[in-house]
């Protein structure tokens, strides 16, 4: 069974473990490289030739790091790109799983285990390559555990150190970072069970979630999470874009590309907010998680990873585009996939059969009724009830058939709509099946075939901003001297991370950021100079919340 080990405490110790011989009976990066020049007969045969002199820089303490470099360059030589090379380790470690196991040495993980159990502040520092440790220590299930190693950069057709992390160097890397980082992968068993779990149904082998932490020298403010996700959407036929999407473009005072709106933009402005604090020669007296977040564009299961890990803050703050305004209310989401099977015959026949798609057009217009409704509902909300259309449902995703002379035999709809504040999703949920159903009994077909629901991927509640007085009073004065005026509020028509630190931990979750457009669609941009003053407000708030002094 996994051991769960709680989040390290603001005062706990620091604990630095070295790996290799100590964790780790040998040199797990001698042994890494020795392998790679092993199976390659030319890496081998350079490896003999360059011996005779990188034999003995090796061996002495003055010239050891030029003679591993010159090994480390032989055994990487055709790979040009760090995380090139990070695979290759992956797949090294794999490949020699059970030897590795074999050489962790089993009393000094207890040490170590004992001291995550404690609440220590736990890093290992290894001079070899930091994917060797992490991806080595997940046969042990800590893979989750800081790791600092030698980096390395491409060199000459190959890859090759650019800081060694060796002796007192080790120790200087640890103090130069002014964050712990905490980079994981994403384990879905452990969130099931968690209330605003959406189901995922993609490859997740390789999800991670990233939290720095600045721990301050006196804590005298209060803490705070600072959020954004790094997930974009698709971005559709390329032709259709003016400018590449992935190639950010500055034109007429706006950043042109997929994410620049929603929301890389925000998540950098976040750091620059930061950077700014410290270049005014000052530093903030409180706690601050610095969270970068996958999976928000589905089930925002990644902002559910790190409150399933332990962090937590007085407030948080999601610089999502919010048009310079606060989210006082958002709209839940619930995605759904309509399964519906016709039965196939050749065209000319078509009478004698039942068109699966068609089918899948009776239910999306039942469930447009059911939109209407909904609508009607939201009059009664307090936020809502001036909102056009709040609820919103989308047929996003349409399959079905297999070549254009049959009748389809089948047909998939993955289909979104909204939910407000106070709603219950189970009731919702509901809600759809009893129309599904309804609508395929006034169907011929459908009647004696019903079709499946499945529930593919949000099942998020509507969230409102509540008990935030203080912090809402914080940014009010941040506001007030960036914007020159009171901070507006807007009920927001789609979903923010925000729900799951005010509903789940009563933790007040503030989102707002610059202004842009198109996100979503084409030609996605924001705009340059709200994204400036945006970032000047939340400089000001962490000022004003976290409390600074002199650095």
């Amino acid at each position: 069974m996994k051991t769960h080990y709680p989040t390290p405490r603001d005062d706990a110790p620091l604990v630095v473990f070295d790996f290799d011989h100590t964790l780790y009976d040998g040199d797990s990066g001698t042994h890494l490289f020795a392998s790679l020049i092993k199976r390659n007969p030319l890496r081998m045969l350079a490896a003999l030739l360059v011996t005779p002199i990188a034999g003995p820089m090796v061996a002495l303490l003055p010239t050891r790091r030029t003679g591993i470099s010159v090994y480390v360059w032989i055994g990487s030589f055709g790979l040009h790109r760090a995380r090139d090379f990070n695979k290759v380790i992956d797949a090294y470690v794999l490949r020699n799983e059970a030897q590795m196991r074999a050489k962790l040495l089993p009393q000094a993980l207890e040490v170590f285990a004992a001291h995550r159990a404690k609440g220590d502040r736990v890093v290992v520092a290894t001079g070899a390559p930091p994917e060797l440790a992490r991806a080595i220590l997940t046969f042990v299930a800590h893979q989750d555990v800081p790791v600092i190693g030698t980096e390395v950069g491409p060199r000459l057709g190959g890859v090759g150190p650019t800081r060694h992390c060796h002796n007192e160097e080790k120790m200087r890397m640890l103090r130069e970072r002014g964050y712990e980082v905490d980079d994981w992968h994403i384990n879905l068993d452990d969130l099931r069970d968690l209330r605003g779990f959406g189901p995922i149904e993609h490859d997740f082998s390789k999800a991670r979630t990233v939290v720095g932490t600045y721990r301050p020298a006196t804590n005298a403010g209060k803490s705070l999470i600072l959020q954004g996700h790094c997930d974009v959407v698709p971005t559709g036929p390329l032709e259709m874009w003016e400018t590449p999407p992935f190639s950010p473009v500055i034109k007429d005072g706006r950043m042109y590309g997929r994410g620049a709106c929603d929301m890389k933009s925000g998540t950098i402005a976040a750091l620059y907010a930061l950077d700014a604090i410290k270049k005014a020669g000052l530093k903030p007296t409180a706690r601050i998680h610095f969270q970068s977040v996958i999976e928000e564009e589905s089930t925002g299961v990644g902002a559910l990873s790190t409150l399933q890990r332990g962090y937590r803050a007085d407030a948080c703050f999601i610089p999502e585009p919010t048009n310079g305004k606060m989210i006082r209310s958002q709209v839940g989401v619930i995605w759904f996939r309509l399964k519906v099977r016709g039965f196939p015959v050749h065209v000319f026949e078509a009478g004698a059969g039942s068109n699966a798609i068609m089918a899948a057009y009776h239910l999306v217009h039942a469930l447009e009724k059911l939109e209407i409704a909904w609508n009607e509902r939201a009059k009664a909300d307090k936020h809502f009830k001036d909102v056009n259309h709040p609820i919103n449902f989308n047929p996003g995703i349409i399959k079905g058939g297999d070549w254009a002379s049959s009748v389809p035999a089948w047909c998939d709809v993955d289909c979104r709509i909204a939910v407000l504040p106070g709603w219950s999703i189970t009731e919702c949920q509901k809600e759809i099946l009893a129309c599904v159903s309804a609508a395929a009994r006034d169907h011929r077909f459908l009647s004696n075939n019903p079709p499946q629901v499945e529930w593919s991927g949000f099942l998020s509640e509507g969230y409102e901003l509540v008990n935030s007085e203080a912090p809402e009073a914080a940014f009010a004065r941040a506001h007030q001297a960036v914007y020159g005026g009171a901070v507006e509020d807007r009920a927001f028509t789609a979903l923010t991370d925000t729900r799951f630190y005010g509903l789940n931990y009563d933790i007040p979750s503030l989102c707002f950021g610059a202004s842009g457009a198109a996100m979503h669609g084409f030609n996605e941009y924001v705009e340059l100079d709200s994204l400036r003053q945006a970032t000047k407000a939340m400089a000001l708030f962490i000022t004003e919340w976290c409390g600074v002094e002199k650095a």
